[in-house]
């Protein structure tokens, strides 16, 4: 917020910087996220990489009750 007001004040960014003790690089760069975005940080990335391999109904069906009934007897029968 401090950061903020005093760039919306047009303070020099060496006087930002002394006053929210950080570097005037940082400065500099929250400088043009305000112009960019509208505020001092970026908004977050979508999520990125390979998509998961399962889906939310697969991850259903696995935990269900009826299977996880027919895992037990399968490692039941495997252990005897």
């Amino acid at each position: 917020m401090l950061v903020e007001t005093l760039i919306q004040a047009k303070t020099p960014q060496a006087e930002i910087a002394i006053h929210a003790q950080c570097s005037i690089s940082q400065v500099k760069k929250m400088t043009q996220n305000k112009r960019g975005f509208g505020t001092v940080v970026k908004p977050k990335l979508k999520k990125q990489g390979r998509p998961r391999a399962l889906t939310q109904q697969m991850v259903e069906v696995q935990s269900s009750p009826v299977i996880l009934q027919a895992r037990m007897v399968d490692l039941e029968f495997r252990l005897l």
